[in-house]
């Protein structure tokens, strides 16, 4: 008895080159990953919450009145003048090197902060609660990104980081990728098998 069967595929490398691989890793998945980072940090400003969805700590009950005295009580936690909001820099993308970065610039902060020319950036001492020349230590409110998060890739792995947004990327790739790689039909030869 003989079978004859048809060797069929669906797959193709043609379409996928080197460069296309790297613009849809780089615009699929890293782009999108350094959008929603900023936007955590956007929302650590707007929203009274941490980088991890908390509640900041309450502000002393001195501090709120030094706030409400110079007449920015009903501002968010993080935002007195708003410079240290203005100091983040937009996402700034490299595609050759595949990276996105969003950083805070100490140069930007207005004549308004509490530590301007005293060597200080007040956005620091908050993420990691150093204390400042006054000896006062601020409680840490989480307002950016720190070693911590990319400890053990923490920052997108954990849901309440990037961890949702990291794997929504993963799976737009992945479709994608398949998107690429399939194509019609193709006959690849028969076998006859003799049995």
């Amino acid at each position: 008895m003989k079978i004859q069967t048809e060797l069929l595929t669906n797959l193709t490398f043609e379409k996928l080159k080197k460069a296309d691989l790297e613009n849809l890793v780089f615009n699929t998945l890293i782009k999108p990953i350094g959008k929603a980072a900023k936007k955590k940090v956007d929302d650590a400003f707007k929203n009274n919450k941490d980088i991890n969805g908390e509640p900041y700590p309450p502000y002393t009950s001195k501090y709120q009145k030094a706030k409400t005295k110079a007449g920015k009580g009903g501002n968010p936690q993080m935002v007195f003048y708003g410079d240290l909001k203005k100091s983040i820099s937009k996402v700034l993308t490299n595609k050759k090197e595949m990276t996105v970065t969003i950083k805070s610039d100490e140069s930007k902060l207005g004549q308004s902060s509490p530590y301007k020319g005293n060597g200080q950036n007040y956005g620091r001492l908050h993420l990691i609660g150093q204390a400042n020349s006054n000896r006062q230590t601020p409680k840490i409110r989480k307002w950016f990104f720190t070693s911590d998060e990319l400890e053990d890739n923490k920052i997108l792995l954990e849901e309440n980081l990037l961890g949702k947004e990291f794997q929504q990327a993963k799976e737009q790739l992945t479709v994608k990728l398949q998107s690429l790689l399939k194509t019609r039909m193709r006959n690849l030869g028969k076998v006859t098998l003799k049995i």
